[in-house]
């Protein structure tokens, strides 16, 4: 039982530090735009102007009602799995064979997150660059847009790395509980026939 302790540490360690990179994505900049176009997205929030002129767009405003709302279930379902793998750890409640599916309820999320990152990204790669304008006057050369990759985007790879580690953490107690399981079951089966 020594390493059923070990594992639910680290699975307590790795839902919180998963909970907490969560929210870390949805708060932090997935694109920084400088010059004629300026601003910030993120999943929770974004503030996009050209040459002072804010630019609203209905999917970006629809990525942002929709992140939050799936983290505040998630982060709530995170929490209600420490709280639960504690008592466990406290042997208030005996439920260590639920960890393997305690470590797959994070799956449904990141994939939400992944597709409002990838659905964002293609919204904000509409944003021109260069803008060239040509007038009677002459040719107008508006300031070049550099796009830069925000610290959202890093994050989301640690958070899925985190996640690959509980689900395996999670599916070696699935293996050792079974293991134990049966090495039980076969040593109640060995003394009722041999007493």
């Amino acid at each position: 039982m020594k390493w059923l302790k070990i594992l639910l540490i680290a699975l307590v360690m790795l839902t919180c530090l998963e909970t907490i990179i969560s929210v870390l994505v949805i708060l932090a900049p997935l694109r920084v735009f400088t010059g004629g176009v300026e601003g910030f997205f993120s999943l929770y929030k974004y503030r996009i102007s050209f040459l002072g002129e804010p630019i609203e767009s209905e999917l970006l405003n629809y990525v942002n009602k929709i992140a939050p709302f799936a983290t505040i279930p998630y982060v709530i379902l995170q929490l209600a799995t420490i709280v639960i793998i504690i008592a466990t750890l406290n042997r208030k409640v005996e439920l260590p064979e639920l960890s393997f599916y305690w470590s797959l309820t994070s799956i449904p999320h990141s994939g939400v997150l992944i597709g409002l990152t990838l659905l964002s990204l293609r919204e904000l790669s509409r944003i021109p660059l260069q803008i060239r304008l040509s007038t009677t006057a002459g040719i107008i050369t508006f300031p070049e847009t550099q796009v830069s990759i925000g610290p959202a985007q890093y994050i989301l790879v640690i958070l899925l790395i985190v996640i690959f580690i509980k689900v395996v953490i999670g599916l070696a107690m699935h293996i050792h509980l079974a293991r134990v399981e049966a090495g039980a079951s076969q040593h109640i089966t060995l003394n009722h026939v041999y007493p």
